[in-house]
């Protein structure tokens, strides 16, 4: 039986907030992003690009193996207000994994093997199996 996501199951990926929370929810594939974390993106790349690096461009991006620098932001944080943003992006996270699920079972009905599935997430056909298929 397909596994479809209802309208008030739907939550930002960020701020977990639900659809009925926000103003806009935009989906993208696997994510959704509200209008609230959107504007904050986008007050976060202004001030980057007006005076954070002295230049228009956006800082450069480190190199994947490399460890990325602290936010920032989070040296102001109380351990509290810091443990929210921690259980903030977990919640992301349950998104992301539920939104894999969904892509996964889709593909189940349509047939794609375990070992595909695994392939394609880097994981053993086996992983995959445990991970996703609902069975233990």
């Amino acid at each position: 039986m397909p596994r479809t996501a209802s309208p008030e199951a739907m939550c930002c990926s960020f701020c977990t907030k639900s659809q009925s929370e926000v103003g806009k929810l935009v989906a993208g594939p696997g994510v959704f992003i509200c209008n609230e974390c959107i504007d904050l993106c986008n007050q976060i790349i202004a001030q980057e690009t007006e005076g954070g690096n002295g230049s228009s461009q956006p800082a450069s991006r480190p190199e994947a193996s490399e460890t990325p620098p602290p936010l920032k932001a989070w040296e102001t944080l109380s351990d509290d207000e810091l443990l929210g943003e921690m259980v903030r992006a977990h919640g992301a996270h349950r998104n992301v994994d539920r939104a894999v699920g969904r892509h996964v079972a889709a593909l189940r009905e349509r047939g794609v093997s375990w070992a595909r599935i695994g392939d394609a997430l880097d994981m053993t056909r086996q992983s995959a199996w445990e991970r996703f298929s609902g069975e233990e």
